[in-house]
Formats: structure tokens, C-alpha cells, sequence
């Protein structure tokens, strides 16, 4: 099994495509922007062998709410700041 790394470290620009891997080594594609009051995250795999994936975040108060797509699967995760 694949040890995951602590922290994910993604030095990026707003609105410009950049190349990373994953935690599966696997090197993706990835173009973060701003629509409206969330952060739009899409990503595809450099060779194509994995569906686009598209999460919007947007958060409201102290709540994250991250809408995923990929493919046809679809999913939501919420998240609650911690005081």
C-alpha cells in the first residue's frame, strides 16, 4: 500500500493550468477559478486513463461544502470549522 504524504503542497495561479501528480503518482492537469463565491477545481489525468474531475467548494459561515463530479458519479462532502 501507497504511504499518503502529510500535506499537499500545489504552488499555483488563479486561472492557470499547472501539471502535479496525485497521490497515486499519477500526473494530472489542474486549473483552479474563481465563479461566483466558490473555487472551481477541474483536473484530468495527462494520459487521459480517468474521467475528468470537477469539485466546487463554497463556503458559508463556518461551513465548506466541496460538490464533486467525475464521470457519472457525483458526490458532496461538508466540512465544519473547528473553534
Amino acid at each position: 500500500m501507497m504511504e499518503k504524504p502529510k500535506d499537499w503542497i500545489y504552488p499555483f495561479k488563479i486561472g492557470e493550468e499547472f501539471t502535479a501528480k496525485g497521490f497515486d503518482q499519477c500526473e494530472r492537469k489542474m486549473l483552479y477559478t474563481i465563479k461566483g463565491d466558490s473555487i472551481v477545481e477541474r483536473w484530468h489525468t495527462v494520459d487521459n486513463s480517468w474521467p475528468d474531475e470537477i469539485s466546487t467548494y463554497v463556503v458559508q459561515g463556518d461551513n465548506m461544502i466541496q460538490s464533486m463530479v467525475c464521470g457519472d458519479a457525483t458526490c458532496k462532502k461538508f466540512f465544519k470549522r473547528k473553534n
